[in-house]
């Protein structure tokens, strides 16, 4: 489970990083591959996953996918 922890804290840095150069579509996809490999790691309930879930919520709603934010 530690592999899938450091993978997901990997694609949740690119995403991060993405993000602040402007380039959401991509920092979409890495918080994306982050969330799941959170998920798969330390559980939907952890805080990481938590975390992920909101910046994915955020990016949904830039993209007018309100209900699925929800």
């Amino acid at each position: 489970m530690l592999i899938l922890n450091r993978i997901a804290r990997f694609f949740q840095a690119l995403g991060n990083l993405r993000n602040t150069q402007g380039r959401f579509d991509e920092s979409y996809e890495y918080h994306k591959k982050a969330l799941h490999f959170f998920i798969e790691s330390m559980g939907i309930r952890s805080y990481q996953a938590a975390d992920l879930r909101h910046k994915y919520a955020l990016h949904l709603i830039r993209l007018e996918r309100h209900e699925e934010a929800m």
